[in-house]
């Protein structure tokens, strides 16, 4: 307690404030408690005693964040620090389902002030991220099947270091985990025309918080369209006209692939040996993965080499 507190435990008036010998601190100051945390957190002689995995630089990347710029360069006492986000008498490792910090906790954590619009008045941010993620692909995997592999807010923002990403970065945090579609986008031309324009590329056509499973939808007209964002929704339009090209070839070979299915199904329950066919039907969903994939490259071409390979099968 004393580490954290003040006080000589073995002084039987070590809590007592008023005694200036005693150096009894009572409950920290927002402020003091990052560097009261570091006192061992950011020494390596004795963390390396403790558990050597753990990186000693929190207070360093705290420093870089939003909530440290605010907290110990702007002395505004309600932004995030340690306990804010860790507890304070009941904190645990990272990778307890118990912690506040555990993948599936974490978003609830984080939400506790980025939710409270009373709280976050003043700030300029929305309060609705959390109520956004949780309809989101991302909020479903983790918080509705428990999919730690699935980003929580950390993911993107970072954590002792977090800080919301510059438009201009926001490609590169998507593709530490969606690498393929990153590559494919850094080669497209579309990739200088965003930059150029201030897009913050990925979140303009998929969102950021409420990011929805993708559809052919996205490449056509009506309320899901994401060309549409930019583009007037008509084929004189090219960059309208290139989406509807490649949701053409997206289209075809997913209804050749549905009508196939229903086929082998059909054929499955009279009896009949399909275990080939059925393996045929693997290769070809996955050849509309690699070419729903390929229209990151903004180039038909490319999504007509991916949709080679399962239409010739099913031809």
């Amino acid at each position: 307690c004393s580490d954290c507190h003040g006080g000589d435990p073995s002084n039987p008036r070590h809590h007592d404030r008023k005694d200036p010998k005693q150096n009894f601190r009572g409950k920290p100051a927002p402020q003091d408690i990052p560097g009261l945390c570091s006192h061992c957190h950011g020494n390596p002689v004795y963390m390396r005693g403790k558990n050597p995995s753990l990186p000693v630089d929190q207070l360093e990347k705290y420093r870089t964040s939003r909530h440290g710029e605010l907290l110990l360069g702007q002395g505004d006492p309600k932004p995030a620090q340690c306990v804010s986000c860790h507890g304070v008498h009941n904190i645990r490792q990272a990778g307890d389902p118990a912690s506040k910090v555990y993948a599936t906790n974490l978003p609830g954590t984080c939400a506790a002030c980025h939710a409270d619009e009373k709280y976050m008045a003043g700030y300029g941010i929305p309060t609705n991220q959390m109520a956004l993620y949780q309809t989101s692909v991302h909020g479903q995997a983790l918080l509705g099947r428990d999919d730690t592999g699935a980003p929580a807010c950390n993911d993107c923002h970072g954590n002792h270091g977090a800080y919301p990403p510059e438009t201009s970065n926001v490609a590169q945090v998507c593709g530490l985990c969606h690498a393929r579609n990153f590559a494919l986008y850094q080669a497209s031309f579309h990739a200088p025309i965003f930059d150029s324009a201030g897009e913050s590329g990925c979140a303009t056509c998929h969102g950021s918080h409420g990011i929805q499973h993708p559809t052919e939808e996205m490449l056509g007209e009506g309320e899901r369209s994401a060309c549409g964002k930019c583009h007037q929704m008509s084929a004189d339009d090219k960059g309208f006209a290139l989406g509807l090209e490649m949701k053409g070839v997206l289209d075809s070979l997913s209804g050749k692939m549905d009508s196939v299915a229903a086929r082998v199904q059909k054929a499955h329950e009279h009896g009949m040996e399909v275990s080939e066919l059925q393996l045929s039907l693997r290769d070809v969903r996955q050849s509309l993965i690699e070419s729903r994939t390929s229209i990151h490259s903004f180039d038909p071409d490319q999504v007509r080499k991916a949709e080679a390979f399962g239409g010739d099968i099913l031809d």
